[in-house]
């Protein structure tokens, strides 16, 4: 049974204001904005508002629509689940853009062994692979309300990985998801502006005799070794290269330039494009900065070092090193932590409870590592795939990296 979306039905629908509530709102805002003589003409226009024929139609199909059994929010009839028209036109491309929170210390950063770059990469990626898992399992607990214990809402939560902000032609931002849940069991790693994607869950299995829909291919201490090997052959790139492969900037412009320049992409190497819109999530490695102040760490992860080349206007920070369009954790050289996501496809409720869930995994696994103890937050059933059950399961090598982590050849896009 999907526990996730059980109570969906017990949500109640978010309602129709009537037009007297939407005006006396408007109203309550803008009365301290005006002079008594702009507020009264508000109100006379509010008036003609109301008894406009046009108007009155646009209401009632509004309330139609969130009568019909059919229909989950009246809002979508307007631009659909996949277009959220809410979001107007970015007009300029000063980061940061999308909204961004710093994590706390790893769990292990106060013992004699803490964790490098790669290991604590290493470890958020497989806590997040942990709640995928459960996700698609169907086995998250759904969220309620603190007091009275009311469901919440789980339908934030489809869009949270393997999801892509896409600008369209006649829409500002289009929602894109993988079409096959097989299609989003990797994870594109950046680095010094060299895109890898790295399959990390086993293919999806719906036997009734099999208690999870997938397993984790890398333990924490394998795919530690992956990381590093892949920030050792990113940061061997030249500047050329780095320069070349910096499409991600594209990521931070308007939606009208980012547009045209995703077509070119899609003309290109449709493929390439492909992996990085089904990837789960983006995994960040930033070389270039080890943030020790709280300053220095909004920056580093709000949106990187921003570093011209000697004598000219070529961008050769971190910035570019990003991808907007997705969800993305990001780790810095001192091993300082974020996540950045993007606010047209995922809620913030989501979001925290993903990061609380992720936290209190690390934290579970000191603890393990203290104790023993086998707690875990997550469905019970999740576990690594073994070299016995799955012959072809990648190795946990560097040399690995090449094989089975492919860099994606973006430079040639411009």
């Amino acid at each position: 049974m999907n526990f996730l979306f059980a109570a969906e039905e017990d949500v109640p629908k978010l309602p129709v204001p009537s037009l007297d509530e939407t005006l006396r709102q408007v109203s309550v805002a803008l009365k301290p904005l005006l002079s008594s003589e702009e507020f009264e003409e508000f109100l006379q226009e509010s008036a003609q508002f109301k008894a406009n024929e046009n108007i009155l139609r646009i209401q009632a199909h509004l309330e139609a629509a969130a009568e019909n059994p059919g229909v989950g929010c009246y809002l979508d009839v307007v631009n659909g689940a996949s277009y959220p028209g809410i979001y107007g036109d970015l007009r300029g491309d000063i980061l940061p853009r999308n909204p961004y929170l710093v994590l706390e210390e790893d769990p292990y950063a106060m013992t004699i062994n803490p964790p490098n770059q790669a290991q604590r990469m290493a470890s958020l990626v497989n806590s997040s692979l942990k709640f995928i898992v459960t996700m698609r399992n169907g086995t998250l607990k759904p969220d309620v309300t603190p007091k009275a214990q009311r469901p919440l809402t789980m339908n934030c939560y489809r869009n949270l990985f393997g999801t892509t902000r896409v600008p369209a032609p006649h829409h500002l931002v289009t929602i894109k998801k993988y079409d096959e849940v097989n299609e989003s069991r990797h994870v594109v790693f950046i680095c010094n502006n060299q895109f890898y994607s790295l399959e990390v869950l086993t293919k999806s299995v719906n036997s009734a005799d099999e208690k999870t829909k997938h397993e984790l291919w890398f333990s924490d201490t394998e795919l530690a070794v992956i990381v590093q090997a892949i920030v050792d052959d990113a940061t061997a790139v030249d500047r050329v290269s780095l320069v070349n492969n910096g499409i991600g900037l594209i990521t931070t412009q308007t939606y009208g330039v980012w547009g045209n320049a995703r077509m070119e992409l899609e003309r290109l190497s449709p493929d390439t494009l492909h992996v990085i819109d089904n990837a789960l999530f983006v995994a960040v490695l930033d070389t270039t900065i080890a943030p020790v102040t709280e300053q220095e760490k909004t920056k580093a992860i709000s949106h990187g070092t921003l570093i011209l080349a000697d004598g000219t206007n070529i961008q050769i920070g971190s910035c570019a090193s990003r991808w907007y369009d997705k969800l993305q954790l990001i780790v810095t050289a001192n091993a300082v932590a974020g996540i950045v996501w993007e606010s047209t496809s995922m809620d913030s409720t989501a979001i925290l409870r993903f990061i609380s869930d992720i936290y209190t995994d690390l934290i579970l696994k000191l603890a393990r590592n203290i104790n023993g103890a086998e707690g875990t937050l997550f469905d019970q059933n999740i576990k690594f795939a073994s070299q016995k059950d799955h012959p072809l399961k990648p190795a946990a090598t560097c040399v690995a990296v090449r094989e089975n982590t492919r860099t994606l050849s973006v430079g040639a896009f411009i």
